[in-house]
């Protein structure tokens, strides 16, 4: 409980450290609860005080840099209720948040291969996902991003991997960046193969990147889950 308003200020200090609230918006209004709840992947609960807030999902406007430092605009949907007619239409959703959940980074990758069996994950990213912390706003960004790679995994089947499969938008480093940080990119594999890693998908908030490369039709590796490589 706080007494204070608004009422993050305290209590998600370190969530409002890692990104700037002023970039997400509903309806025209700043909406740093409703930035909140996609950022985490949560449930949004408002009061039925107004129309606009009888809906199970609400569709925020995003405003952030791209890899080029150039402002780009998006429009996200976040699962909201303000009444108990709202909670049916997320019962799906529901259920696999505790099907999925998991307590830290650690736990994660205990369960990596009952959680993710098409993925196949290079040896440095147990580190890296030990590093994620109970509550860190990040822990739910890259659980988000390996489900919807696994799901791209399980439905390649043919040669030649369609980036298009992915719900988030997945790009290559450039050339010069690929020369400037070719040994870190360069990535011991679960098969003592070593791969330059280019592919890559953002998380928010933080200048985060998950490093993939897509094998053979029904297998991703993993290479890389941490802060962009500066």
């Amino acid at each position: 409980m706080t007494t204070k308003a608004p009422f993050w200020t305290d209590v998600a200090e370190d969530i409002k450290s890692k990104f700037d609230l002023s970039d997400i918006s509903y309806r025209g209004n700043v909406a740093p609860g409703l930035g909140f709840a996609w950022v985490s992947d949560s449930l949004a609960v408002s009061l039925l005080s107004e129309p606009i807030w009888n809906e199970s999902h609400l569709t925020l406007d995003i405003i952030q840099l791209d890899e080029n430092d150039n402002l780009i605009e998006e429009q996200v949907n976040v699962f909201h209720a303000s009444q108990t007619q709202h909670i049916p239409a997320h019962i799906n959703w529901i259920q696999n948040q505790i099907r999925t959940s998991v307590r830290d980074g650690g736990d994660l990758w205990q369960r990596r291969d009952d959680l993710f069996p098409h993925l196949e994950f290079c040896p440095a990213v147990k580190q890296q996902m030990n590093s994620l912390r109970y509550g860190d706003p990040m822990l739910t960004q890259v659980k988000k991003r390996l489900f919807e790679l696994e799901e791209a995994a399980q439905n390649w089947t043919e040669e030649g991997f369609n980036l298009d499969t992915l719900p988030s938008k997945a790009t290559p480093e450039s050339d010069s960046r690929l020369q400037n940080f070719q040994n870190q990119l360069t990535i011991e594999c679960p098969d003592d193969q070593w791969r330059l890693f280019s592919l890559h998908l953002r998380m928010t908030p933080g200048a985060w990147r998950l490093y993939f490369f897509p094998l053979t039709p029904g297998t991703i590796l993993i290479g890389y889950v941490g802060q962009k490589i500066l």
